[in-house]
């Protein structure tokens, strides 16, 4: 703000800059303003970074992708709850001779704000699905639930050794305590 006096710039420039100047001679929105930027900015690379470990778990494990999704309409939720109560609580007005610029929710609060909705929407959705109908969500996610257990099966196809060996120690016993 300073440096723009020096070097002249235009007064509405220069007005319309106090008015987000940190602690700038009794006018303190720019605090407000920056805060609630701050929190809002840390919710939000949160939900992108669960974004992320939701796709990765898409292809393996539905529930945790529900979650996860859940986690990210939560977050989209809070950052609109927190911008709401940290900015400001009197709405800023510049005036200006032809008219006032007044601060309003804009396209992308009400786009969060969405999106968070959908994305809890969504999560409930995949919960009760993968609850109810987990092979019509698995057949509808093209994700194979059996595919983890054929790898194990066959590493080690020797399973039904050990079965048998457990029969034949059971009729042991059976015949040991009969006698």
């Amino acid at each position: 703000f300073r440096e723009g006096q020096r070097r002249g710039l235009p007064i509405p420039i220069l007005w319309i800059a106090e008015y987000f100047v940190i602690d700038g001679e009794g006018i303190r929105y720019g605090r407000f303003y920056r805060t609630a930027g701050w929190y809002c900015h840390i919710l939000l690379w949160t939900a992108f970074a669960c974004w992320l470990l939701a796709n990765i778990f898409l292809q393996s494990v539905i529930r945790y992708t529900a979650y996860l999704t859940g986690v990210i309409g939560c977050l989209q939720l809070l950052t609109c709850i927190v911008w709401v109560l940290v900015h400001n609580p009197t709405p800023l007005a510049i005036p200006f001779e032809h008219g006032t610029i007044r601060m309003a929710f804009g396209l992308h609060f009400w786009m969060t704000f969405g999106c968070g909705l959908l994305c809890l929407f969504l999560a409930i959705l995949m919960i009760y699905m993968d609850l109810r109908y987990p092979n019509t969500l698995s057949t509808f996610l093209g994700i194979d639930p059996l595919a983890e257990y054929d790898d194990v099966y066959r590493k080690h196809p020797n399973n039904c050794d050990s079965i048998a060996s457990i029969r034949s120690l059971r009729s042991l016993l059976y015949f040991l305590t009969a006698c």
